[in-house]
């Protein structure tokens, strides 16, 4: 055991309430990208994340200040705060694994809709709770202006013809949304797979983890890997469940947010020295803008 292992250890040790027979290294000690995090399993019952960044510590202290409450009505079962320090937080573990394609193809026409009520209710709890934080902002990962945050970094890595798309798709876009403002919600941030959790007995979603990204925006970014992962067919089916005023633009907004994340995912790999991913983030930008 390395001495940085052990000192996460010996946090627990100081408030965890029984002995620690067994801890499993999920993610953040052998070179993956965990933006920040170094996250451990305990006695196979209980995950606590630890954040070493300042933006993922502040991050920390709003996502748990958010969950204290919210876990208390979202009618999906969210992480229930039981430890927490400064820069860590402890809670159960789910029992289930992240939503794939792969599972959902295996549902029924009846299962799969059970599961995008699921979501789209959740959804619409989420977007719809009052929540203020000193520190809640759009993009905590500081990716705040798109022109010299994400664009201005890459856009002479780009093609001529796939430059001047996306230039002229994103000029467009941003002068649209000058003139028609969009009300702002608190978002999940990164409404992934990974953290949509599924059981298989149940066949149900049982759990949305990692509110680490937690930000005040565009309620369409909780959507946007959502149509990434499973279609634009689904998105319709999630939105039935949605009882939230949206507008004629949401899908437009949605693939803007597809968009940008495209160009933020090459910001945030260079924030935690993964730059040998940016291949298939251009590769990926290519392809968007290259019809």
């Amino acid at each position: 055991m390395n001495n940085e292992m052990q000192k996460y250890l010996d946090i627990i040790k100081g408030v965890f309430k029984n002995e620690i027979y067994d801890y499993q290294i999920i993610s953040g000690t052998d070179g993956e990208s965990t933006y920040g995090n170094i996250v451990l399993k305990i006695n196979q019952e209980w995950i606590f994340r630890f954040s070493r960044k300042d933006v993922d510590i502040r991050q920390l202290e709003i996502e748990i200040s958010f969950l204290k409450n919210f876990h208390k009505i979202s009618p999906i079962p969210v992480p229930e705060v039981f430890y927490e320090g400064k820069d860590f937080m402890g809670c159960r573990v789910f029992n289930g694994e992240p939503f794939t394609q792969e599972i959902c193809d295996t549902l029924s026409n009846q299962e799969q809709e059970e599961i995008w009520k699921s979501i789209g209710k959740f959804l619409q709890t989420l977007h719809s709770i009052e929540f203020q934080h000193k520190n809640l902002v759009e993009y905590p990962l500081g990716d705040n202006n798109f022109w010299s945050d994400l664009w201005k970094p890459i856009e002479r890595q780009l093609s001529k013809q796939a430059r001047e798309k996306a230039l002229n798709y994103f000029e467009e876009y941003f002068a649209w949304e000058a003139e028609n403002p969009i009300r702002k919600t608190i978002c999940h941030g990164d409404f992934h797979p990974n953290h949509i959790l599924y059981n298989k007995l149940s066949k149900s979603i049982v759990g949305i983890i990692d509110f680490g990204r937690i930000c005040t925006n565009d309620p369409a970014v909780d959507f946007n890997l959502i149509e990434r992962f499973f279609g634009k067919d689904v998105i319709e089916k999630v939105l039935q469940f949605y009882k939230r005023d949206i507008s004629e633009n949401f899908r437009t907004r949605i693939t803007f947010q597809n968009r940008r994340r495209l160009f933020a995912a090459i910001f945030h790999a260079k924030a935690v020295d993964q730059t040998s991913s940016f291949p298939r983030y251009l590769k990926r930008i290519e392809e968007v803008f290259s019809d």
